[in-house]
Order: C-alpha cells, then sequence, then structure tokens
C-alpha cells in the first residue's frame, strides 16, 4: 500500500477493492514495522470493500476509516489498543466488525466514545461471543430454544415464552 498524499485528504479513493495492510515498509533501504492506521488514512475510499490488518497494528486513527461507505469487512486484530474517534463514520455497508480477540480483549481496547458513531455496525463479532451495538452481549457458546407455549389461556402479565438451555 503507497501513500502518495501529503495530507489525509489529499488522493482521497485512491483504494478500492481488497487492500491487505502490510507488516513491514522498507522505504530508503530501512524497514519499518506497521504499528498504527493515521488519522484519516483511508478517508473518503468509497470503492474500498475489504480491508486486512496485521497484528502488528496498535492503533487505528482518528476517521481512519471515515466514508468508506463500500466497505464491508474489516477484521482487527487483537493487537489494537486502542481506536480513534470516527473511526468507522459514514461505514454504511459494514454492519459486523470483526474482532481476532475475546470480548474481555475487546473491552480493554481504549475507544474514543464516538469511534462508531454514524456507521452501520451492529455487531462487533469477537472469537467467543458477538457483542450487539448496544454493549448487549449475545454468546455464540450457548444454545438456547425459545419455547412457545400454545392453546393455553395465558392471563395477562403472565410470560409466554420460556427460554431451555439445550
Amino acid at each position: 500500500v503507497t501513500f502518495r498524499g501529503s495530507s489525509y485528504d489529499s488522493y482521497y479513493n485512491e483504494y478500492s477493492g481488497s487492500v491487505t495492510i502490510p507488516k513491514t515498509v522498507t522505504y530508503n533501504g530501512t524497514t519499518y514495522s506497521v504499528t498504527s492506521i493515521g488519522k484519516g488514512a483511508f478517508w473518503n475510499c468509497f470503492r474500498l470493500t475489504s480491508i486486512t490488518i496485521p497484528n502488528s497494528v496498535t492503533s487505528i486513527g482518528r476517521w481512519a476509516f471515515e466514508y468508506c461507505s463500500g466497505l464491508k469487512s474489516i477484521t482487527i486484530p487483537n493487537s489494537v489498543t486502542s481506536i480513534g474517534g470516527g473511526a468507522f463514520k459514514g461505514c454504511e455497508a459494514l454492519t459486523k466488525l470483526n474482532y481476532n480477540g475475546t470480548q474481555a480483549q475487546w473491552k480493554q481496547i481504549e475507544r474514543d466514545g464516538d469511534w462508531m458513531v454514524g456507521s452501520s455496525i451492529e455487531f462487533i463479532h469477537c472469537r467467543d461471543m458477538m457483542i450487539a451495538r448496544e454493549e448487549e452481549e449475545v454468546s455464540e457458546k450457548e444454545i438456547i430454544e425459545i419455547v412457545v407455549v400454545e392453546d393455553e389461556e395465558v392471563e395477562e402479565g403472565e410470560e409466554i415464552f420460556m427460554i431451555v438451555d439445550n
């Protein structure tokens, strides 16, 4: 991946399709580890559809993927420790964010309060469970069955659904 701009808003929409961020880059004969996705790095890349972030990255900057309206798939490695505000603002096609760590690890990430404001993210899919946007946790490891009680008189205020652990 080569960034040709002089600022975060020059050469916008330069990237399209699937992009893999490399673990290292070499510049003038020196190899550097890629440890962050900078402020506005992919700003307004509306033709970007998926992105793979290496486990060398520890931070995702403010507005990093802002207005990447075609972005459908992103996986955040468990090496990430911070996500900046507005990082996924305007990502209309992105409904599920994949995280390569556990729910406990996800909760340790420092996230600006508005990191997903203006996005369509509904779920954060961790290795051990899914977290709804409203921070309601839904375990994928538990199997539950909802049994509807039929043909019975139900009094007002009575429960008509029952949850049974399998």
